[in-house]
C-alpha cells in the first residue's frame, strides 16, 4: 500500500512500463476459465457483440485466488497490478474498460468498449453487464465486489443493475456520474484507504496540429479542473437498492486495511457520498 500520492505515481509509472508486455501472454496467467454452454462461435451479446471477443479479455482466478478480471484496455495488465498489489482474493470482478452509454427505449444504458489500442475494426463492440455475466457463467454467483474502472459522464451507470445480474454482490464501485476516469485516479483507489485519498486534477493541453491531450496533476493548476471519487453502493443480502453510498477505497476489497500514518487527506465524510 502507498503513503502518498508521491510514491504512488512512481509505482503507476512501472505500471505504465508493464502494460507494454504482451497480452496474449498475460492473459494465460489465471486459470482458464470454463466455456460457458450458451457461448458458440456465433454467441452475440445484448447489443450484437462477439462473446468469444469479450471471453479473451478474461482473465479467471489463479490457484488460491478468487478475483476474476475483464481487462478491455490492455489485457493482463490490470490482474498483474492487482497482484503485485496483493489484491489476489477479493472475491471480486475488477473491469477496465472505456465507460460509454448507448440510448434505448429504456434510457440511457451504460455499456463497456474496449481500448482503441486493441486494434479492432471500428465500430468498436459494445457489451453490457449482462454479456460480462454471460460469460463468467455459474462463476458471476462468486462475486462479492464490482469495481469499475470506466468513466461515467452521462450518469449511465446503475449499480442495482449490475447488481441483478451478480446476486451475491455486496460493493459496486464506480467512478461519480458526470465524470471521467483516469488511471491515477483507479489505481490510488484500488491500493489506499477511501481517507488517505488525495484529490487529482486534469488539465486538458492543446498541441500541434490540434492535437489535445489531457494531464493529471496533484495540486491544483490555473485551468485545471478536479476529478471526481470512485464510489461504491453498498447491498443487503437479498435487497435490490443498496442502502448505503460512499467515498471508495482499498478497505471495502480489504477490510481492515489501515489508515497510512501521517496523511491528512479530505475527511469521507461528505454527505452526497453517503
Amino acid at each position: 500500500m502507498f503513503g502518498s500520492v508521491k510514491q504512488w505515481f512512481g509505482v503507476f509509472a512501472i505500471a505504465l512500463v508493464m502494460e507494454s508486455v504482451g497480452a496474449r501472454d498475460v492473459i494465460v496467467d489465471g486459470t482458464p476459465g470454463p466455456a460457458y454452454p450458451g457461448i458458440g462461435e456465433s454467441g452475440r451479446g445484448q447489443y450484437g457483440a462477439d462473446l468469444q471477443l469479450l471471453r479473451s479479455f478474461a482473465t479467471w482466478p489463479g490457484e488460491g485466488e478468487s478475483n476474476f478480471y475483464f481487462d478491455l484496455w490492455e489485457p493482463g495488465s490490470l490482474s498483474t497490478f492487482a497482484r503485485i498489489h496483493g489484491l489476489t482474493n477479493n472475491h471480486a470482478l475488477l473491469i477496465d474498460s472505456h465507460g460509454t452509454d448507448r440510448r434505448s427505449w429504456k434510457g440511457r444504458q451504460f455499456v463497456f468498449r474496449p481500448g482503441t489500442a486493441m486494434g479492432l475494426v471500428p465500430p468498436p463492440p459494445m457489451y453490457s453487464i449482462r454479456d460480462l455475466a454471460r460469460v463468467l457463467g455459474r462463476s458471476a454467483s462468486q462475486v462479492h465486489n464490482i469495481v469499475i474502472a470506466g468513466c461515467n459522464e452521462a450518469g449511465a451507470l446503475d449499480s442495482a443493475a449490475f447488481r441483478s445480474y451478480f446476486v451475491n454482490a455486496t460493493n459496486v464501485i464506480y467512478m461519480a456520474a458526470g465524470q471521467r476516469s483516469y488511471k491515477p485516479q483507479f489505481y490510488q483507489m484500488l491500493t489506499q484507504h477511501s481517507e488517505d485519498l488525495e484529490p487529482l486534477y486534469e488539465k486538458v493541453i492543446s498541441g500541434e496540429g490540434g492535437h489535445v491531450h489531457s494531464e493529471i496533476l496533484r495540486a491544483p493548476a490555473e485551468g485545471a479542473k478536479r476529478l471526481g471519487w470512485f464510489i461504491a453502493d453498498s447491498f443487503r443480502p437479498a435487497e435490490a437498492k443498496p442502502f448505503r453510498r460512499r467515498r471508495a477505497g482499498r478497505e471495502l476489497l480489504e477490510p481492515g486495511t489501515p489508515r497510512a500514518p501521517g496523511l491528512r487527506a479530505e475527511s469521507n465524510q461528505d454527505p452526497t457520498l453517503r
